[in-house]
């Protein structure tokens, strides 16, 4: 069955295009597995040829900045401080500063403490190069953890093996094989189902613009008889009185944010197309094909790729026993969901035919206003 209701035919374009690169990715990973395990990191690392790197070619935010260490490099210290670095005892310490050997001596101007410089190179040198009595000098290692641009010509064939090496010297630093490959597509499939509920979150907003600008007057109907517009508003929604399309656009984008509200979302919208729109069959009613199964997309699921969606997107994944005993059948490792490619499946497949139900309703027109 085909659909060429506009919001769905955009909805599909950007969910296929997710779904092949979820199953190009997910090939290329498999094939860079293999790869880390025909050529261990050992021998990876003996050919690989160290490369500098300009300033120019390295991108980095300030986020990707730390402090590595910080290291006293010159200025005066007291002896039991100089005996701490160097390892000697407090005594002999004393007595070769009392000699002059540890260099010239001199008070601390606040507690008239003993001072001698560090490091013991700098000894021997004129004070006047050196910090006041009572201040020091540091070096502070800065850590940027930087991208570089990767120069991969694909059809230089004589690069191969440099390449490859390249390649996979970056891929063993991430760690063994079998965990990194892991990591990586939890990650896949993670991004791939936040994708899946943006787009679908976006079908759905696309859609009730599409029934209000066919349907104007229920602008003003239902829930929306309400709400109340200022001159102020008016005047500053239609751009001064010179667009009434503006004015329609915003004050659907308005009903729209209002039936969305903080949590709802998804929900909010469905609900608002089956409150406004009298739909011949429900927008809930839509099947799917799970590993040969036949399944039928309900409002709990949704309800739960929602709650899924939400952690992923505010928590980090993160998830407690409540939610583990009421969703039991959501993967999770260490504490944290981890979305697999059978859990993605089966939120894409429902999402794609509640978008479909939807779409092919208002295309057959089996609604009523």
């Amino acid at each position: 069955m085909n659909c060429s209701f506009p919001p769905y035919v955009a909805y599909r374009t950007n969910s296929k295009q997710i779904s092949e690169f979820v199953e190009l990715t997910g090939l290329s990973y498999g094939v860079a597995q293999q790869l880390l395990f025909h050529r261990p990191k050992e021998e990876v690392k003996k050919l690989l040829k160290p490369r500098q790197f300009k300033l120019e070619e390295l991108s980095f935010s300030m986020a990707d900045q730390a402090v590595e260490r910080v290291e006293l490099s010159q200025g005066w210290i007291p002896l039991s401080e100089y005996a701490e670095k160097t390892g000697l005892n407090i005594e002999d310490v004393q007595q070769s500063a009392a000699r002059g050997s540890l260099g010239p001596v001199t008070k601390h101007p606040a507690t008239d403490v003993d001072l001698v410089i560090w490091p013991p190179e700098r000894q021997s040198e004129d004070t006047s190069t050196l910090p006041e009595p009572g201040k020091r000098r540091y070096t502070v290692t800065l850590r940027t953890d930087a991208s570089v641009p990767h120069e991969l010509d694909p059809e230089n064939l004589d690069a191969f093996e440099a390449t490859q090496t390249q390649f996979l010297a970056l891929a063993h630093a991430l760690g063994n094989p079998k965990e990194v490959a892991s990591r990586a597509e939890a990650m896949l499939f993670r991004s791939a189902l936040l994708l899946e509920w943006t787009a679908f979150e976006i079908y759905l907003r696309t859609t009730i613009h599409e029934l209000l600008r066919r349907h104007p007057e229920k602008i003003a109907s239902g829930g929306v008889k309400k709400q109340t517009v200022t001159y102020e508003d008016l005047i500053g929604l239609s751009d001064q009185f010179t667009s009434i399309e503006n004015l329609r656009h915003r004050l659907i984008e308005r009903e729209i944010e209002r039936q969305q509200g903080d949590s709802d979302s998804v929900h909010g919208l469905i609900n608002y197309l089956k409150s406004e729109f009298k739909f011949k069959n429900d927008p809930y009613d839509a099947w799917y094909f799970l590993m040969g199964e036949r399944k039928v997309a309900h409002y709990l699921d949704l309800l739960e790729v929602k709650e899924v969606r939400n952690l992923l997107a505010h928590e980090g994944g993160l998830v407690d026993e409540e939610f583990t005993s009421k969703y039991k059948d959501i993967p999770t490792r260490d504490g944290l969901i981890a979305i697999n490619e059978n859990y993605y499946t089966k939120a894409r497949l429902m999402l794609t035919s509640l978008a479909f139900s939807l779409g092919r309703s208002i295309e057959t027109g089996d609604y009523r206003t």
